[in-house]
């Protein structure tokens, strides 16, 4: 189903957006996700950024992890809100 373009839509890495889109198209479905236009969010950039978690030996912000399912990624989007 194509959406209708009042949607938001979050993925946890443009990767996995890439991948979608890539099936998607080899299966001649169109692709359905709205991109650009601030529709589409990335939510590890956004999580990284909540977290701030910054390894001490380098100096760097640490990965988070992928949440895995569905009911994990909005249980992070909640504690991000």
């Amino acid at each position: 189903m194509a959406l209708t373009g009042r949607e938001t839509v979050v993925v946890w890495s443009n990767d996995v957006l890439t991948d979608l889109s890539t099936g998607l198209r080899d299966l001649g479905i169109p692709w359905p996700v709205p991109t650009g236009h601030g529709r589409c969010h990335e939510l590890l950039q956004m999580t990284l950024a909540w977290r701030g978690d910054i390894d001490p030996k380098t100096g760097s912000p640490r990965l988070p992890i992928a949440p895995g399912r569905a009911d994990r990624m909005l249980y992070l989007l909640r504690e991000m809100a």
